[in-house]
């Protein structure tokens, strides 16, 4: 590339020079200096710095990131040379001299933290002297917090307004000139851009649009309202829906004036957090300017600790209403967030007229990113987000129903199709404006590929890797036309000690093929044990699918038939049992059953958070290596059995706080940011005496709780509480038993030094708290700072109880005799230390087992491990 410039340059010398002779004799009217301004030490942009000319009284202030141009005036471009005076709060002021003739491109102008002079001596700190007691900026905060209450709309009783989102994605890093993935050069170049944040070229990959309702009604706020959505994206082939919730999840709608900006899956405290903003954040008043014509305070707020998860930015306030007018926000480069290389946030305000007068409230929002695993590499994405606010009403006039959806104002069969959410485009989508060209650039992007047969085939190998599945036809970007899903792959090929080599070949129908009947499973065989396996599940649901039978609402019956190889205790979404990841480590564990199971399930969404689920199943259980089943005679001899059976009923319900609007077939994912939110529920399942495989009338009662618990600057904690009962006289083949994992990969809900069946208890109390620091205490340790690891540390408690009930012999009783040990009112606690954010994925984890010292066991100690996108 740089051959060809000099190249060229060479050739057109003589017009270069002409060229150079006009811009010359430009330049003596006005010439243009530009430059970037930097922290000496930290290398960190310093926003929003004063650039002026000495004697002149003409100046300019350097932008977010440091950057400057200032038109000199006729005058001073005359002028041999000309002095610049560079100024912030906490800097010593620098003077530059720029000679008439040299380059106008000044560079980088570095300052250096204010020094303190005592006499002829010269003690210049590690850190500035900052103090909040009787700090102006401190106080000024202070009552902008006190009065935010009232400047925000959650003030009124009943509003509505709506917001239009857009998202653009692009590849950074992208060269003019040269080919793009199979795509000849001069038609790559049709669509690339030129970036926002970075001097670099981009290649615009999707473009999402958003509108949504918020609204309000007596003082409570109604949920909101997603009215329709537009996707057109090269994604759109491997995206279940999963990817809009995820990306709402990580650029959520994000509020200045709350006390944390929920964002990338981090709560940045914000710099009007009541609780932490004045012992987190350095305040200082740079100036009192004009904002569209409302004197205003501009303010600078900075962490404490550049490497704390914090923010830089501006805001201006208004000096009458201490409301604010304008932010913009920046992530310094030395903070401990992964992935992001630059992160740009700004909201702007407006006045609107409401009952209590004029009220500044939030018109457009923008998030800008550059995400890369690592800034060695020139490639990575760029996203671009902005957000517009508008129709605020109040009143009855807020709460009409054609404010609340407008959708409703459309015709019956137009209403009925808008209504139905999708992972693609669904509903009603209204324009503030017209696309800019970089959006319908990515518009016009996909539409060009959709008949690329090359890109057909990397799009299909893309949906494998993502998905799991191979759709057939090949035909990944056109949804409508796929029939059948072939895999998951990672379930292919298996193996353990009981069934050598194991093969297998599953698979699923999609809404192409049949819209209300939809089929899945698979069939296996293992090499050693020579014994067929297989599942088949059949759906059918009167709702309309787009895709997959689960997607949200859910409301289908189905009919599953199954015989398989199981672990006791550990139980997984059939088709994507024994996967790859959960074979590491499990080769050699024999504790399994041959199991035969018949259910039939019915299962509704009753809203986004609320579900049910009704089932009867009946499971007959083969005991096979070293599992061992035993039934008391009439002499209470226990006498080896070789299969129970059990029939059960059960109905399930749950509840998740700001539950998803879609699901995906893979049953969780690195990106799943839907299981962090409060989720609660309750089961009962019931064997009622008669049935197959019922000796006796008893039940088991259980209930759960989770939930992600943010901790602003301290991190945040993952908390998980379950307490099972079992009612009636059970057997101990029905005990409840703690769930053992002796993987090697980190496996969710599971005690990692605990084999299967190694407890059993007629009632249970179960308790896991993960607290993550988010690098804490190690973002302060020298040179280990630099690595950006995180501390993560746990507790995992299983109380339990066998009642004398249970333990009592009965003829008939079913025993595990030899492999598990009935919990006398005991504990069992394991603690775990462990660091994450290895190469921005791994997390390695120490597991230790807390009780049970006098107990002989393999598994007193143990590592696991986890692959996991975190920010």
């Amino acid at each position: 590339m740089n051959g060809r410039l000099i190249s060229i340059i060479r050739s057109s010398r003589p017009l270069l020079l002409l060229l150079l002779f006009f811009l010359f004799q430009s330049t003596i009217e006005a010439q243009t200096l530009k430059g970037r301004v930097v922290d000496a030490v930290s290398g960190e942009a310093i926003p929003y710095a004063s650039v002026s000319l000495l004697d002149l009284h003409h100046g300019v202030s350097s932008d977010v990131e440091g950057r400057f141009v200032l038109v000199l005036s006729a005058e001073a471009s005359r002028r041999q040379e000309v002095k610049l005076r560079i100024s912030s709060v906490g800097y010593e002021p620098l003077e530059h001299v720029w000679k008439r003739g040299s380059n106008p491109r000044l560079g980088i102008l570095v300052m250096r933290e204010m020094h303190n002079e005592l006499a002829t001596l010269v003690v210049t700190p590690k850190k500035e002297r900052y103090r909040r007691k009787n700090n102006p900026a401190v106080m000024l905060m202070e009552r902008v917090i006190s009065a935010k209450d009232s400047n925000q709309i959650k003030a009124f009783e009943d509003y509505s307004y709506r917001e239009y989102e857009q998202i653009l994605i692009s590849q950074l890093g992208t060269t003019p000139g040269t080919k793009y993935f199979g795509l000849r050069a001069e038609v790559a170049d049709r669509f690339r851009d030129s970036s926002l944040l970075t001097p670099s070229h981009i290649m615009p990959l999707s473009l999402r649009e958003k509108q949504t309702i918020f609204a309000a009604r007596s003082g409570s706020r109604l949920d909101p309202v997603i009215t329709g959505r537009r996707l057109y994206g090269i994604e759109a082939g491997i995206d279940e829906g999963t990817l809009s919730n995820g990306l709402e999840g990580l650029l959520g709608d994000f509020d200045v004036y709350d006390n944390n900006l929920e964002l990338l899956l981090t709560h940045f405290p914000s710099p009007l957090n009541r609780q932490w903003a004045t012992h987190f954040y350095k305040y200082y008043i740079q100036d009192t300017v004009s904002y569209e014509g409302s004197p205003c305070f501009l303010m600078h707020f900075r962490p404490m600790n550049p490497r704390s998860t914090g923010l830089n930015g501006y805001i201006w306030i208004d000096t009458l209403q201490l409301s604010m007018r304008h932010v913009e926000m920046t992530l310094p480069p030395a903070s401990n967030v992964n992935w992001v290389e630059k992160m740009k946030i700004s909201t702007s305000f407006a006045p609107v007229e409401s009952p209590r007068g004029i009220v500044w409230l939030p018109s457009k929002k923008s998030i800008g990113l550059v995400l890369k695993p690592t800034g060695l590499i020139q490639q990575g994405l760029e996203v671009e987000l902005e957000r517009d606010y508008h129709n605020y009403l109040f009143g009855e006039e807020a709460l009409l129903e054609a404010c609340l959806d407008p959708r409703s104002t459309l015709p019956e069969a137009e209403r009925e199709q808008a209504m139905l959410p999708r992972p693609g485009s669904y509903g009603l989508v209204e324009r503030p404006l017209p696309l800019s060209s970089r959006a319908q650039r990515a518009v016009d992007f996909v539409a060009y590929l959709q008949g690329h047969r090359g890109f057909n085939a990397l799009s299909s190998l893309g949906r494998v890797m993502a998905t799991g599945f191979l759709s057939l036809p090949l035909k990944p970007l056109e949804r409508e036309r796929i029939l059948f899903d072939l895999g998951p792959y990672e379930t292919l090929l298996g193996y353990n000690a009981l069934e050598g080599a194991r093969l297998r070949l599953g698979g699923m129908t999609t809404a192409s093929l049949m819209q209300h009947l939809f089929v899945e499973g698979y069939a296996g065989y293992g090499l050693r044990d020579e014994q067929w396996k297989y599942y088949l599940r059949a759906t059918y649901t009167p709702l309309q699918r787009d895709y997959h039978a689960n997607e949200h609402p859910r409301h289908h019956l189905s009919v599953v038939a199954m015989r398989d190889l199981f672990v006791p205790g550990i139980e997984e979404p059939h088709l994507f049992k024994d996967g790859f990841k959960d074979q590491l480590g499990n080769f050699n564990n024999k504790v399994r059953f041959y199991g035969d199971k018949y259910q039939i399930n019915y299962t509704r969404d009753w809203s986004d958070q609320f579900s049910t689920s009704l089932s009867a199943e009946y499971i007959r259980k083969t005991a096979t290596g070293d599992l061992a089943y035993y039934r008391l005679d009439e002499e209470l001899r226990p006498q080896l059995t070789p299969y129970i059976e059990q029939t059960s009923i059960e109905l399930d319900t749950r509840f998740t706080v700001g539950g998803a609007k879609f699901r995906r077939v893979r049953p969780e994912g690195s990106l799943d940011v839907t299981r962090y939110r409060p989720s609660m529920g309750l089961s009962l399942k019931l064997y009622p005496k008669g049935l197959p495989g019922n000796r006796t009338t008893y039940a088991h009662l259980e209930t759960h709780y989770s939930q992600r618990l943010y901790l602003s600057v301290l991190g945040r904690m993952d908390v998980e509480l379950d307490a099972g009962l079992i009612l009636g006289q059970a057997p101990q083949t029905s005990a409840f038993s703690p769930r053992g994992n002796l993987g090697w990969i980190l496996r969710r809900s599971t005690f990692q030094t605990l084999r299967p069946l190694e407890y059993i208890a007629d009632r249970y109390l179960r308790f896991q708290a993960s607290y993550h620091l988010n690098g804490l205490l190690l973002s302060r340790l020298p040179l280990i700072k630099h690595l950006d690891l995180r501390e993560v540390m746990g507790l995992h408690g299983y109380w339990g109880h066998l009642s004398a009930q249970a333990r009592t012999p009965r003829a008939g009783m079913e025993y595990l005799y030899q492999a598990a040990r009935p919990m006398d009112k005991q504990l069992h606690l394991e603690a775990s230390l462990g660091i994450e954010n290895i190469f921005n994925i791994l997390r390695i984890d120490y597991v230790y087992r807390l009780t049970d010292r006098a107990l002989d066991t393999p598994y007193r100690s143990v590592i696991r491990l986890q692959t996991k996108i975190t920010f």
